[in-house]
């Protein structure tokens, strides 16, 4: 693993999202952007670095 890879590992990294929940009532539009904020953590796997978190973080997201 890179320096960098080995500094951050095991590390608490915040999260940046930005949602849009679908509306049930209007299938046809949105209920509108917002942003959030959460919490991850950095993890090593077969695949290489991955940021775990947990999926209330990035439900519905469009960005993040």
């Amino acid at each position: 693993m890179s320096d960098v890879h080995d500094r951050i590992r095991g590390s608490v990294i915040k999260v940046f999202t930005q949602s849009d929940a679908p509306d049930y009532d209007q299938p046809w539009q949105t209920q509108g952007v917002v942003s959030s904020v959460g919490s991850g953590l950095s993890i090593a796997t077969k695949s290489g670095q991955r940021i775990l978190t947990n999926s209330h973080v990035v439900e519905n997201q469009v960005f993040v």
